[in-house]
């Protein structure tokens, strides 16, 4: 089964079908067969708040933490979406599986890099410390 296939399937056990609640996750995770939806945009189909959409999306990872992953869907999980694949899809679906990102880092910002004492001796950037001291050590 594929992330998306087993990420439906989650969805539709934990909320069942009735009054949308499945669908209403699906929209916002955007695996419906159409590009993922904010909370509020989901809820508006389904006639809930955006934080009712909110809360079943909770109820589904609160699940989904539990629920036992094989090694090829918690490695699929763990990459930076493939050419052509929406990254927000595979992030909304690993939060749903209670899978954390491991192998992709945060961007960096330029205020983190200008902050971290590292930058200047590791050459990563040369002007990150311009015109400031270097920090003891």
């Amino acid at each position: 089964m594929t992330v998306a296939d087993v990420t439906r399937q989650l969805t539709w056990r934990v909320l069942g079908p009735l009054k949308g609640r499945a669908k209403s996750v699906l929209d916002w995770a955007g695996l419906r067969g159409e590009p993922p939806k904010t909370f509020r945009d989901a809820g508006k189909a389904y006639f809930v708040t955006g934080g009712a959409v909110a809360h079943r999306v909770r109820r589904v990872a609160a699940e989904g933490a539990r629920l036992p992953l094989n090694r090829e869907l918690i490695a699929e999980l763990s990459l930076a979406a493939a050419p052509g694949e929406d990254p927000v899809i595979r992030d909304r679906c690993a939060h749903l599986l209670g899978v954390r990102p491991i192998g992709r880092a945060r961007p960096v910002t330029d205020a983190a890099h200008a902050a971290d004492p590292h930058a200047e001796r590791s050459d990563s950037s040369p002007d990150a410390r311009q015109g400031r001291p270097t920090p003891p050590g």
